[in-house]
């Protein structure tokens, strides 16, 4: 019998943290699923780790990278072997609550056509703390669009969820259950996109199915020394308008046109802005620039623009 939900874990020198992980997946209430581990090459005990899982729980497989490979042709390989209706995801140091799946999984019963459903989720360094606070519910925006859904903990559902998921960003990939055949349709994760892979899939799937947010914390995500949050030294922005840029171009997003610009605009300016806090002088004026490019009736990007050149 297929199972009803992939769960799809890659790991890249993980074996600190993958021993937790999957104890959190095999913990989870809802039993109907498979795992589908991906060990991307690692030099450490990871592999083994899996293997060991692979022993014990028929439900749990593994592939093995002779080299490394990148996380989204990791995500990609599993992808290919899934035989579940719903795919869920997590990455090989983060955890899941124990009915992760089960609360995802109703609001899929419930919402049929939905493509993604999401929940909210914490960030933790080393321990879990006991009462976790939900990041999405910490953002401005989505306080103000969830603030009723926070109160009555009930989900929200988003026939046309375009604007919606590119301006509150509500999605994060260890958080959510997507239907896998949707997740086809749009071809996984583009293998030719290097920057957040994650923030193109939603795209991609926002501009063709409804989407579900569920304001309950079902996953913690693991802030430590070498993740890509620490790494990132560019406002988050920076990193969006690599997405923005990609699909602006696709003919599929044709329609989104006004939309896109709109949020490229606020990208750009929020770059200039943060940049000249930063005294890069360069790179405030090529955001600003750039955001009169796409909108020249935007006074911001013309502050930007003449605060740059006044200190260049």
């Amino acid at each position: 019998m297929a199972p009803i939900i992939s769960v799809i874990i890659p790991s890249w020198n993980t074996a600190s943290y993958l021993q937790a992980t999957l104890q959190s997946v095999a913990a989870q209430t809802f039993r109907e699923f498979e795992v589908i581990m991906v060990d991307d090459a690692s030099t450490d005990e990871t592999y083994s780790i899996m293997q060991g899982w692979v022993g014990r729980d028929t439900r749990f497989h593994t592939i093995r990278f002779p080299e490394n490979r990148g996380v989204v042709a990791a995500r990609n390989a599993a992808m290919n072997l899934a035989k579940g209706e719903y795919v869920a995801m997590l990455d090989g140091d983060d955890l899941w609550v124990s009915d992760a799946l089960s609360c995802r999984y109703k609001a899929a019963m419930r919402f049929p056509k939905a493509a993604v459903i999401a929940t909210d989720f914490s960030w933790f360094e080393n321990l879990v703390p006991p009462d976790p606070v939900g990041r999405v519910n910490l953002g401005l925006q989505a306080r103000e669009v969830f603030a009723e859904a926070y109160r009555n903990e009930q989900p929200v559902y988003f026939e046309n969820p375009f604007n919606v998921v590119a301006t509150l960003h509500f999605a994060w990939t260890g958080a959510t259950l997507v239907r896998r055949d949707k997740m086809t349709e749009v071809g996984n994760f583009d293998p030719n996109f290097l920057g957040p892979e994650d923030t193109l899939l939603w795209l991609k799937l926002a501009n063709r199915a409804p989407f579900v947010f569920i304001p309950v914390v079902t996953a913690h995500y693991r802030q430590r020394a070498g993740s890509l949050v620490h790494l990132q030294r560019e406002p988050k922005e920076f990193h969006y308008l690599k997405v923005l840029q990609y699909i602006v171009r696709n003919s599929d997003f044709a329609a989104r046109r006004i939309s896109l610009n709109r949020i490229m605009s606020m990208c750009y300016d929020d770059c200039a802005t943060n940049f000249r806090k930063q005294e890069k002088w360069r790179l405030a004026r090529e955001h600003a620039i750039h955001g009169v490019n796409v909108d020249p009736f935007t006074w911001k990007h013309w502050r930007n623009i003449f605060a740059a050149l006044l200190k260049r």
